[in-house]
């Protein structure tokens, strides 16, 4: 028997089974009589695998339909005809190798007409959720569970936030107006709306400005949210954002003691942030949590290390500081039940990776052990954490359209769909 070897990308805690993004598989090895059929595209060639999946059957609504196994690889230009040919060749052949590899770790391949450099050329899709026969796109189920999935225009696909700050909660003020209070649209009700700000947050409705295509709020010089009643999750999480014109530097979220924070800015020392105890940097993915004093959790986004994707942010700087130029920038912070955190940008693709580090991989830990992943995730301020000072100039400056939380991490899978989601909606 022959088979295919698939290798995307390193081994990792973020590997999954099954993807309906694209997103999270390690490798894959499929034998060849599974081959169901080979098209082209402009330089990648698409292979569709029968039984390939991990369900063997399975009951879809009228006019639903569970995609088969489809791999991209990726071709030298105008060669598509040449590797689709040796790849039958291979198939076919009696003798030589038994094993056809694709190996973007080693940047190599079995025939030579393909051009494996990167991740990127392999792209590898393992459907866990039915598609629409009509659209193609990802179903959203019958009418009734569309409207039981979906917050302002996001379907979460059966992963309800509890926490959720959207647009729609924007209704009632003019641009250029003061935000005095934002309603939760999650679960949690309006035990979680926000009734108080500090300063003055202000309405923004233009795409030119913000970057976002639909309704935000400017958050500028010490302006913040107050969410009532400690918002709080023990354990693993979802946390999404959608942000447009940002400044490098930033706590997003936090409690009012200083000691939950995320998601950027740097190493953050000590109970509440000030300009002493803090070290701005660019490009990094920086998270504490409720009960921890030591040194916040950090890491840099702009290299591979861990099997990550290499990332600069936000892309207003990546833009040259031209709006018109930029993509709304989307993010989802992720912590699994290990403690261990992960980043996906935009694109879906894990950009940040911080390891667990928490009393369940060593119990002498104290609260003021730097780099902690655990505690939990208490939400009293949106815009800040702790009241920061703003001479250190890491509270969040820029626009924001949407911030929730899931009370569960949804996986690698799920969460590259929601940020491709949330980019498709609110990218102007």
């Amino acid at each position: 028997m022959k088979f295919f070897l698939f290798n995307i990308s390193e081994v990792s805690l973020g590997s999954e089974r099954a993807s309906d993004s694209g997103i999270g598989i390690s490798n894959i090895s499929i034998p060849a009589d599974k081959l169901c059929n080979i098209t082209s595209s402009k330089g990648f060639i698409n292979i569709t695998f029968d039984d390939a999946g991990i369900y063997e059957e399975s009951f879809l609504n009228i006019g639903e339909a569970r995609e088969k196994v489809n791999i991209s690889v990726a071709s030298k230009e105008g060669e598509e005809s040449d590797l689709i040919t040796q790849i039958l060749e291979f198939i076919t052949s009696e003798k030589g190798e038994r094993v056809l590899k694709f190996d973007a770790i080693a940047q190599s391949s079995s025939v030579r007409s393909s051009s494996i450099n990167s991740s990127s050329d392999l792209r590898v899709k393992v459907s866990t959720v039915p598609v629409s026969m009509n659209t193609g796109n990802m179903s959203v189920g019958t009418e009734k569970q569309k409207f039981q999935n979906t917050i302002a225009g996001i379907n979460f696909r059966g992963n309800l936030p509890s926490l959720d700050f959207n647009h729609e909660g924007l209704t009632q003020f003019a641009d250029g107006a003061e935000v005095t209070s934002w309603y939760n649209a999650g679960t949690g009700g309006n035990t979680y709306s926000i009734a108080s700000n500090v300063n003055d947050p202000l309405c923004e409705t233009s795409a030119a400005s913000s970057g976002i295509n639909q309704k935000s709020v400017s958050l500028q010089f010490g302006d913040s949210f107050v969410i009532p009643n400690d918002f709080t999750v023990r354990g693993d999480y979802t946390m999404y954002c959608v942000l447009g014109v940002s400044v490098r530097s930033m706590v997003l979220y936090g409690d009012s003691a200083g000691e939950t924070m995320g998601f950027g800015g740097g190493l953050v020392s000590g109970a509440i942030a000030d300009a002493n105890d803090v070290s701005p940097k660019a490009q990094s993915f920086t998270v504490r949590h409720s009960g921890m004093t030591g040194a916040a959790a950090s890491v840099q986004t702009d290299n591979t290390n861990d099997s990550t994707v290499s990332y600069k942010w936000p892309d207003y700087y990546e833009s040259e500081q031209d709006v018109s130029k930029m993509d709304v920038d989307i993010w989802i912070i992720r912590r699994d039940k290990e403690d261990n955190m992960y980043l996906h940008n935009r694109d879906g693709d894990i950009i940040g990776f911080i390891a667990a580090k928490s009393l369940k991989t060593d119990d002498t830990l104290l609260p003021s052990s730097s780099g902690r992943t655990d505690g939990d995730l208490l939400i009293q301020e949106l815009g800040t954490s702790g009241g920061v000072e703003t001479a250190s100039f890491v509270y969040f400056r820029g626009f924001i359209s949407r911030f929730g939380v899931i009370p569960n991490d949804i996986g690698s899978s799920k969460a590259a769909t929601l940020a491709q989601d949330l980019f498709e909606f609110y990218n102007p």
